[in-house]
């Protein structure tokens, strides 16, 4: 992995967990081998703060991280197009969010451990509404 920080460019050892030693970076660069990025904060060996993550496979997540996992208000997007943008807890989709898949549909509502939990509403391309109530990313009520 490479690291670029604001004294320059060093390549480190990280046996493939993607940690960096030094206790505190504000802004830093890691540059995984597969070619994957994350740029933002790094405090005390973690990803914390703002960042942003690209995976190769044109993934990519830029939002706030706490210990290295998605914590916070972040859009997740996906290779084919489809995105969440919203909160995050522990690395889950949790809290207030909208999904819109690749086809354009949408949910704007309540999350709860990735998946569909509490009020919501769901509006196809059609036009086509759903808004009521969802348990465990089904429709409830």
């Amino acid at each position: 992995m490479v690291v670029v920080t604001s004294r320059g460019r060093t390549e480190i050892n990280t046996m493939g967990n993607g940690k960096r030693t030094r206790e505190r970076e504000k802004v830093i660069t890691f540059i995984w081998a597969d070619g994957s990025t994350y740029v933002g904060d790094f405090v005390s060996g973690e990803r914390t703060g703002t960042g942003v993550k690209t995976w190769t496979s044109g993934i990519k997540y830029e939002g706030q991280y706490i210990n290295g996992q998605f914590h916070g208000s972040g859009k997740y997007t996906w290779a084919d197009g489809s995105s969440y943008n919203g909160y995050w807890k522990n690395g889950n989709m949790e809290g207030r969010g909208i999904h819109i898949d690749s086809k354009g549909n949408v949910y704007n509502g309540q999350w709860v451990n990735d998946k569909k939990h509490g009020t919501g509403t769901f509006t196809w391309t059609s036009g086509d509404k759903y808004e009521g109530q969802y348990q465990n990313n089904m429709k409830h009520g």
